[in-house]
């Protein structure tokens, strides 16, 4: 499951019995969101038009791939996972991961071409 919460719109509500995991740096937000999935996914509805835009970057990209694979996996195991489901976790996250890692590298470039 890949779903960008940018894209969310979520009552205030829904957030006062479902907080974020502090201890998480970069995974908080994924496990929120996994949880509210398993929680129900029919409260998910897929919307075809562009709701939010956003760039490679943010606090995912700022801590080493191997951290995040180590919370992508307490994530997993803390929603109740099992081995196969974390590995999945790794080999999606990793796969997400380079692309942005890239696209990353290629506007902090660009964008000191303009200095």
């Amino acid at each position: 499951m890949v779903l960008n919460h940018p894209s969310f719109f979520v009552r205030r509500s829904y957030y006062a019995d479902r907080v974020f995991d502090p201890a998480l740096r970069v995974s908080g937000d994924h496990q929120w969101t996994l949880r509210a999935w398993l929680e129900d996914p029919a409260q998910f509805r897929y919307v075809p038009e562009p709701l939010a835009h956003f760039t490679a970057g943010g606090a995912s990209m700022s801590v080493p791939l191997g951290k995040a694979l180590a919370e992508g996996a307490r994530v997993g195991r803390s929603v109740g996972m099992g081995p196969l489901g974390v590995f999945i976790g790794h080999v999606v996250r990793t796969m997400l991961y380079f692309p942005q890692y890239l696209k990353l590298l290629s506007n902090q470039y660009l964008g000191r071409q303009g200095d």
